[in-house]
């Protein structure tokens, strides 16, 4: 194959957008309307490979300085490919990023590979391929998910049954709850907890939900009388529910109101069709730290590990 690699630039929106559509592990996540509500903050150093001529598979990527990202903005962002790329090509396609790599004069890569719960058809191809090309694990996140094809990982009894006497108190769920109404409670509750505050701002996490309207939902929990005890923002991908942000009030963590929200989002999830409700990591410290108070809780509801890994290749 003669492999040309080159920097994505808006001329190449839709071939971009459209390749996307028809991969084999990408997800709306790496669609340009996406990518780009950021783009004030990454320098986007997007790659197409083209082999013969045709598109073959994309890099969603950022640079800093002389340091290449997959991408420093999104969860996950590897290669992009399509359903009928080889091992032995996608070998090619990361020896031939190496190569641009040194040419551009860059140091490394930080490549963030897409959990396998995302694709659509195995595609593990890309890990390999580091490992031929000698990267190193950079850092590795546990994320908890459940099955929903399992039976093994049903929801704890003990969590149904709360959820029953909360739902005979009053307590309520509600699906499209306004994100303003939500986000002044997981600002105050991330700044209070970790020092933090949300990856999205109010003004961008609405921008993409009005570009997404069917795939970003906030979905609340409410005591009796109507005042919310907690949320979560959903994204939903093709056959994967996930749980982009979770939080409740203290009142809400004292009544267990969340415990209510999570078997009605397991009952959503099952109903929607979706095999996977990921309810994302439950780490610290570049991954060095598990929170494990957090991790059984999701364990609760079924969550399982799923690594969520960053490896460096050097140019």
């Amino acid at each position: 194959m003669d492999i040309r690699i080159s920097r994505y630039c808006p001329a190449d929106r839709e071939l971009w957008d459209s390749f996307v559509g028809q991969a084999r592990n990408a997800s709306f996540l790496f669609l340009r309307d996406y990518m780009d509500y950021h783009a004030d903050r990454f320098t986007d150093h997007s790659l197409i490979i083209r082999a013969d001529g045709a598109v073959v598979a994309l890099l969603p990527a950022n640079i800093e300085g002389q340091t290449l990202y997959s991408h420093a903005g999104l969860t996950y962002g590897g290669l992009v490919t399509g359903f009928g790329i080889t091992g032995a090509q996608v070998l090619e396609f990361f020896q031939a990023l190496v190569s641009y790599g040194r040419s551009e004069g860059l140091d490394c890569l930080y490549y963030k590979p897409i959990p396998t719960i995302y694709q659509k058809a195995p595609a593990q191809d890309d890990e390999y391929a580091l490992w031929r090309c000698g990267a190193q694990l950079d850092s590795c996140n546990l994320a908890s998910v459940t099955d929903m094809d399992c039976i093994g990982t049903q929801p704890a009894k003990r969590k149904v049954e709360y959820a029953r006497q909360l739902d005979r108190k009053g307590c309520s769920v509600r699906f499209d709850t306004p994100l303003a109404g939500f986000w002044p409670m997981l600002e105050s509750h991330l700044q209070e907890r970790y020092n933090a505050a949300p990856v999205h701002t109010l003004q961008e996490i609405s921008l993409l939900q009005s570009r997404f309207p069917d795939r970003i939902r906030c979905v609340s929990v409410h005591d009796a009388q109507g005042t919310m005890q907690g949320g979560v923002v959903l994204f939903q991908m093709d056959g994967v529910l996930r749980m982009q942000y979770s939080c409740s009030c203290e009142q809400g963590m004292k009544s267990g109101a969340m415990s209510l929200l999570f078997v009605r989002l397991l009952d959503y999830c099952r109903s929607s069709g979706f095999r996977f409700f990921d309810m994302g990591t439950s780490n610290e410290q570049h991954g060095e730290v598990l929170n494990t108070q957090l991790e059984f809780w999701k364990w609760s509801f079924g969550g399982r590990g799923v690594a969520f890994k960053t490896y460096r290749l050097q140019f």
